[in-house]
Protein backbone atom coordinates (compact mmCIF):
# COMPACT_ATOMS: atom_id res chain seq x y z
CA UNK A 1 0.00 0.00 0.00
CA UNK A 2 2.95 2.34 0.58
CA UNK A 3 3.64 1.97 -3.15
CA UNK A 4 0.23 3.43 -4.04
CA UNK A 5 0.77 6.27 -1.56
CA UNK A 6 3.87 7.33 -3.49
CA UNK A 7 2.98 6.46 -7.08
CA UNK A 8 -0.33 8.31 -7.22
CA UNK A 9 1.07 11.47 -5.68
CA UNK A 10 1.41 14.68 -7.69
CA UNK A 11 -0.35 16.30 -10.63
CA UNK A 12 -2.81 13.97 -12.35
CA UNK A 13 -3.97 15.50 -15.64
CA UNK A 14 -7.39 14.42 -16.96
CA UNK A 15 -6.26 14.26 -20.56
CA UNK A 16 -8.37 15.40 -23.48
CA UNK A 17 -8.99 12.58 -25.96
CA UNK A 18 -7.62 13.29 -29.47
CA UNK A 19 -9.94 12.22 -32.30
CA UNK A 20 -9.72 12.17 -36.05
CA UNK A 21 -12.40 13.85 -38.13
CA UNK A 22 -14.19 10.50 -38.51
CA UNK A 23 -14.41 10.16 -34.71
CA UNK A 24 -11.80 7.44 -34.33
CA UNK A 25 -8.91 7.82 -31.86
CA UNK A 26 -5.97 9.78 -33.26
CA UNK A 27 -3.09 7.52 -32.22
CA UNK A 28 -0.32 9.93 -33.21
CA UNK A 29 -1.84 12.89 -31.36
CA UNK A 30 -2.66 10.76 -28.32
CA UNK A 31 0.95 9.64 -28.09
CA UNK A 32 2.13 13.22 -28.50
CA UNK A 33 -0.13 14.42 -25.69
CA UNK A 34 0.89 11.59 -23.38
CA UNK A 35 4.57 12.37 -23.92
CA UNK A 36 3.92 16.10 -23.36
CA UNK A 37 2.25 15.42 -20.02
CA UNK A 38 4.82 12.87 -18.91
CA UNK A 39 7.70 15.17 -19.88
CA UNK A 40 6.18 17.79 -17.57
CA UNK A 41 6.21 15.48 -14.54
CA UNK A 42 2.48 14.78 -14.50
CA UNK A 43 0.40 11.60 -14.48
CA UNK A 44 -1.98 11.27 -17.46
CA UNK A 45 -5.52 10.14 -16.63
CA UNK A 46 -7.44 9.15 -19.75
CA UNK A 47 -11.18 8.85 -20.47
CA UNK A 48 -12.34 11.05 -17.64
CA UNK A 49 -14.77 13.96 -17.91
CA UNK A 50 -12.25 16.13 -19.77
CA UNK A 51 -11.50 13.16 -22.00
CA UNK A 52 -15.16 12.91 -23.11
CA UNK A 53 -15.16 9.53 -21.38
CA UNK A 54 -18.82 8.72 -22.02
CA UNK A 55 -18.66 9.43 -25.78
CA UNK A 56 -16.17 7.02 -27.43
CA UNK A 57 -17.26 3.53 -28.40
CA UNK A 58 -16.03 0.57 -26.34
CA UNK A 59 -13.61 -0.24 -29.15
CA UNK A 60 -12.25 3.32 -29.17
CA UNK A 61 -11.86 3.36 -25.40
CA UNK A 62 -9.87 0.15 -25.53
CA UNK A 63 -7.66 1.70 -28.21
CA UNK A 64 -6.95 4.72 -26.01
CA UNK A 65 -5.99 2.38 -23.17
CA UNK A 66 -3.63 0.48 -25.46
CA UNK A 67 -1.95 3.75 -26.53
CA UNK A 68 -1.55 4.79 -22.89
CA UNK A 69 0.05 1.45 -22.03
CA UNK A 70 2.39 1.72 -25.02
CA UNK A 71 3.63 5.07 -23.67
CA UNK A 72 3.87 4.10 -20.01
CA UNK A 73 7.00 5.08 -18.10
CA UNK A 74 8.59 3.40 -15.12
CA UNK A 75 7.08 4.45 -11.82
CA UNK A 76 4.15 6.35 -13.38
CA UNK A 77 0.75 4.71 -12.85
CA UNK A 78 -1.59 4.18 -15.79
CA UNK A 79 -5.16 5.34 -15.06
CA UNK A 80 -8.37 5.32 -17.11
CA UNK A 81 -11.93 6.31 -16.32
CA UNK A 82 -15.02 4.16 -16.79
CA UNK A 83 -18.16 6.29 -16.85
CA UNK A 84 -21.35 4.45 -17.68
CA UNK A 85 -24.78 3.28 -16.61
CA UNK A 86 -24.33 -0.49 -16.84
CA UNK A 87 -22.96 -2.25 -13.78
CA UNK A 88 -22.10 -5.36 -15.80
CA UNK A 89 -20.37 -3.42 -18.60
CA UNK A 90 -18.36 -1.41 -16.06
CA UNK A 91 -17.03 -4.64 -14.55
CA UNK A 92 -16.27 -6.18 -17.95
CA UNK A 93 -14.51 -3.06 -19.22
CA UNK A 94 -12.51 -2.58 -16.02
CA UNK A 95 -11.28 -6.16 -15.95
CA UNK A 96 -10.32 -6.04 -19.63
CA UNK A 97 -8.15 -2.95 -19.06
CA UNK A 98 -6.59 -4.39 -15.92
CA UNK A 99 -5.81 -7.61 -17.80
CA UNK A 100 -4.09 -5.49 -20.48
CA UNK A 101 -1.90 -3.95 -17.77
CA UNK A 102 -3.72 -0.84 -16.52
CA UNK A 103 -2.85 0.05 -12.92
CA UNK A 104 -6.21 1.51 -11.84
CA UNK A 105 -9.70 2.34 -13.07
CA UNK A 106 -11.57 5.47 -11.98
CA UNK A 107 -15.28 4.82 -11.43
CA UNK A 108 -18.29 7.09 -10.96
CA UNK A 109 -21.86 6.47 -9.93
CA UNK A 110 -24.34 5.82 -12.76
CA UNK A 111 -26.26 9.06 -13.22
CA UNK A 112 -29.78 7.97 -14.21
CA UNK A 113 -31.39 7.17 -10.85
CA UNK A 114 -30.98 9.25 -7.71
CA UNK A 115 -29.49 6.90 -5.13
CA UNK A 116 -29.56 6.89 -1.34
CA UNK A 117 -26.53 6.25 0.85
CA UNK A 118 -27.18 2.51 1.13
CA UNK A 119 -27.52 2.14 -2.63
CA UNK A 120 -24.32 4.12 -3.27
CA UNK A 121 -22.40 2.01 -0.77
CA UNK A 122 -23.66 -1.25 -2.23
CA UNK A 123 -22.96 -0.15 -5.82
CA UNK A 124 -19.28 0.52 -5.19
CA UNK A 125 -18.88 -2.51 -2.93
CA UNK A 126 -20.34 -4.70 -5.64
CA UNK A 127 -17.89 -3.28 -8.17
CA UNK A 128 -14.97 -3.81 -5.80
CA UNK A 129 -15.89 -7.47 -5.36
CA UNK A 130 -15.90 -8.09 -9.11
CA UNK A 131 -13.21 -5.77 -10.46
CA UNK A 132 -9.90 -7.59 -10.26
CA UNK A 133 -7.64 -4.61 -9.67
CA UNK A 134 -7.36 -1.15 -8.17
CA UNK A 135 -10.33 1.24 -8.12
CA UNK A 136 -10.31 5.00 -7.57
CA UNK A 137 -13.65 6.59 -6.66
CA UNK A 138 -14.66 9.72 -8.59
CA UNK A 139 -17.01 12.24 -6.98
CA UNK A 140 -18.28 14.77 -9.54
CA UNK A 141 -21.75 16.11 -8.74
CA UNK A 142 -21.54 18.56 -11.65
CA UNK A 143 -22.17 15.74 -14.13
CA UNK A 144 -23.44 12.84 -12.00
CA UNK A 145 -25.86 15.08 -10.04
CA UNK A 146 -25.16 13.15 -6.84
CA UNK A 147 -22.46 13.47 -4.22
CA UNK A 148 -20.83 10.44 -2.61
CA UNK A 149 -21.32 11.10 1.13
CA UNK A 150 -18.16 11.14 3.23
CA UNK A 151 -19.71 8.59 5.58
CA UNK A 152 -20.05 6.20 2.64
CA UNK A 153 -16.48 6.84 1.47
CA UNK A 154 -15.26 6.20 5.01
CA UNK A 155 -16.68 2.67 4.73
CA UNK A 156 -15.47 2.13 1.18
CA UNK A 157 -11.91 3.27 1.90
CA UNK A 158 -11.44 0.17 4.07
CA UNK A 159 -11.98 -2.09 1.05
CA UNK A 160 -8.60 -3.39 -0.10
CA UNK A 161 -8.80 -2.57 -3.81
CA UNK A 162 -10.42 0.88 -3.36
CA UNK A 163 -7.23 2.88 -3.14
CA UNK A 164 -8.30 6.52 -3.44
CA UNK A 165 -10.79 9.19 -4.42
CA UNK A 166 -10.74 12.04 -6.88
CA UNK A 167 -13.12 14.63 -5.43
CA UNK A 168 -14.36 17.36 -7.78
CA UNK A 169 -17.02 18.80 -5.48
CA UNK A 170 -16.59 22.51 -4.77
CA UNK A 171 -17.14 22.42 -1.02
CA UNK A 172 -14.42 23.68 1.34
CA UNK A 173 -15.98 22.14 4.44
CA UNK A 174 -16.11 18.77 2.71
CA UNK A 175 -12.46 19.11 1.67
CA UNK A 176 -11.38 19.92 5.22
CA UNK A 177 -13.38 17.04 6.71
CA UNK A 178 -12.08 14.61 4.06
CA UNK A 179 -8.48 15.37 4.84
CA UNK A 180 -8.98 15.14 8.59
CA UNK A 181 -10.17 11.61 7.92
CA UNK A 182 -7.63 10.46 5.33
CA UNK A 183 -4.53 12.64 5.19
CA UNK A 184 -2.46 10.20 7.24
CA UNK A 185 -3.61 7.06 5.45
CA UNK A 186 -0.99 5.18 3.45
CA UNK A 187 -3.52 2.81 1.87
CA UNK A 188 -6.07 5.37 0.62
CA UNK A 189 -5.35 8.73 -1.02
CA UNK A 190 -7.31 11.90 -1.75
CA UNK A 191 -6.94 13.93 -4.95
CA UNK A 192 -8.36 17.47 -5.20
CA UNK A 193 -10.25 18.08 -8.43
CA UNK A 194 -11.42 21.70 -8.02
CA UNK A 195 -8.92 24.27 -9.28
CA UNK A 196 -9.67 26.95 -6.67
CA UNK A 197 -9.23 24.44 -3.82
CA UNK A 198 -5.99 22.85 -5.00
CA UNK A 199 -3.50 24.71 -2.83
CA UNK A 200 -5.72 24.37 0.22
CA UNK A 201 -6.13 20.66 -0.48
CA UNK A 202 -2.40 20.06 -0.86
CA UNK A 203 -1.54 22.04 2.25
CA UNK A 204 -4.09 20.03 4.25
CA UNK A 205 -2.72 16.70 3.05
CA UNK A 206 -4.31 15.84 -0.29
CA UNK A 207 -1.94 13.57 -2.24
CA UNK A 208 -2.40 15.43 -5.50
CA UNK A 209 -4.47 17.59 -7.82
CA UNK A 210 -6.41 16.83 -10.99
CA UNK A 211 -6.51 19.98 -13.18
CA UNK A 212 -8.10 19.92 -16.64
CA UNK A 213 -6.07 23.06 -17.45
CA UNK A 214 -3.00 20.89 -16.96
CA UNK A 215 -3.64 19.71 -20.52
CA UNK A 216 -1.97 22.85 -21.85
CA UNK A 217 -0.20 24.20 -18.73
CA UNK A 218 1.14 21.09 -16.95
CA UNK A 219 4.34 22.78 -15.82
CA UNK A 220 2.39 25.42 -13.94
CA UNK A 221 0.65 22.78 -11.83
CA UNK A 222 3.91 20.90 -11.28
CA UNK A 223 5.30 24.15 -9.85
CA UNK A 224 2.23 24.56 -7.60
CA UNK A 225 2.68 21.04 -6.30
CA UNK A 226 6.39 21.60 -5.67
CA UNK A 227 5.72 24.82 -3.75
CA UNK A 228 3.20 23.04 -1.54
CA UNK A 229 5.67 20.24 -0.85
CA UNK A 230 8.16 22.89 0.27
CA UNK A 231 5.51 24.68 2.41
CA UNK A 232 5.74 27.77 0.21
CA UNK A 233 2.03 28.48 0.46
CA UNK A 234 2.17 32.13 -0.66
CA UNK A 235 4.12 31.22 -3.81
CA UNK A 236 1.69 28.37 -4.47
CA UNK A 237 -1.32 30.68 -4.09
CA UNK A 238 0.24 33.18 -6.51
CA UNK A 239 0.75 30.39 -9.06
CA UNK A 240 -2.81 29.15 -8.47
CA UNK A 241 -4.12 32.64 -9.19
CA UNK A 242 -2.16 32.54 -12.43
CA UNK A 243 -3.62 29.12 -13.24
CA UNK A 244 -7.13 30.50 -12.78
CA UNK A 245 -6.41 33.00 -15.55
CA UNK A 246 -5.54 30.05 -17.81
CA UNK A 247 -8.77 28.31 -16.76
CA UNK A 248 -10.83 31.38 -17.58
CA UNK A 249 -9.57 31.44 -21.17
CA UNK A 250 -11.71 28.44 -22.04
CA UNK A 251 -14.07 28.01 -19.08
CA UNK A 252 -15.37 31.48 -18.19
CA UNK A 253 -19.05 31.98 -19.15
CA UNK A 254 -19.16 28.54 -20.79
CA UNK A 255 -20.88 25.32 -19.86
CA UNK A 256 -18.73 22.27 -19.28
CA UNK A 257 -19.74 20.94 -22.72
CA UNK A 258 -18.67 24.18 -24.42
CA UNK A 259 -15.47 24.48 -22.40
CA UNK A 260 -14.24 21.05 -23.55
CA UNK A 261 -14.54 22.11 -27.19
CA UNK A 262 -12.68 25.32 -26.31
CA UNK A 263 -9.93 23.31 -24.61
CA UNK A 264 -9.50 21.21 -27.76
CA UNK A 265 -9.16 24.42 -29.75
CA UNK A 266 -6.24 25.54 -27.56
CA UNK A 267 -4.59 22.14 -27.82
CA UNK A 268 -4.91 22.32 -31.60
CA UNK A 269 -3.30 25.76 -31.54
CA UNK A 270 -0.38 24.21 -29.63
CA UNK A 271 -0.06 21.46 -32.23
CA UNK A 272 -0.91 18.70 -29.74
CA UNK A 273 -4.12 17.40 -31.34
CA UNK A 274 -6.97 18.36 -33.65
CA UNK A 275 -10.02 20.26 -32.44
CA UNK A 276 -12.49 17.45 -33.14
CA UNK A 277 -14.97 16.46 -30.41
CA UNK A 278 -17.56 13.70 -30.35
CA UNK A 279 -21.35 14.12 -30.19
CA UNK A 280 -23.14 15.43 -28.24
CA UNK A 281 -20.36 18.06 -28.14
CA UNK A 282 -19.77 20.32 -31.12
CA UNK A 283 -16.77 22.40 -32.15
CA UNK A 284 -16.53 26.09 -31.31
CA UNK A 285 -18.09 28.53 -33.74
CA UNK A 286 -15.67 30.66 -35.75
CA UNK A 287 -16.49 33.76 -33.71
CA UNK A 288 -16.03 31.93 -30.41
CA UNK A 289 -12.81 30.33 -31.65
CA UNK A 290 -11.39 33.73 -32.58
CA UNK A 291 -12.11 35.10 -29.10
CA UNK A 292 -10.67 32.05 -27.32
CA UNK A 293 -7.44 32.08 -29.30
CA UNK A 294 -7.03 35.83 -28.85
CA UNK A 295 -7.39 35.46 -25.07
CA UNK A 296 -5.07 32.46 -25.08
CA UNK A 297 -2.37 34.42 -26.89
CA UNK A 298 -2.73 37.25 -24.38
CA UNK A 299 -2.35 34.97 -21.39
CA UNK A 300 0.73 33.12 -22.69
CA UNK A 301 2.46 36.44 -23.37
CA UNK A 302 2.02 37.70 -19.79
Amino acid sequence: MIDNYKRYRGVVVPMASPFKKNGNPDRQSTGRMLDFLLDNNTIPFILGTTGEGTSPSLRSREEFVSILLAHRRKGIPTIAGIIGLSHADTITEANKYIMLGLDAVVVTLPNYYMLNDRQILQYFKSLSERIQGNMILYNIPKTIHMSIPLEVIEQLCKVQNIIGIKDSEYDEARLEHSLKLWKDRTDFFHLTGVNKLMVKGLMLGSRGVVPSTGNFAPGLYSDIFKCCLENKEKEAEDLLERSQEYCDVYQANRSLASSLAALKLILAEMGLCERFVLPPLIECSNADAEEILLNYQKIVKL
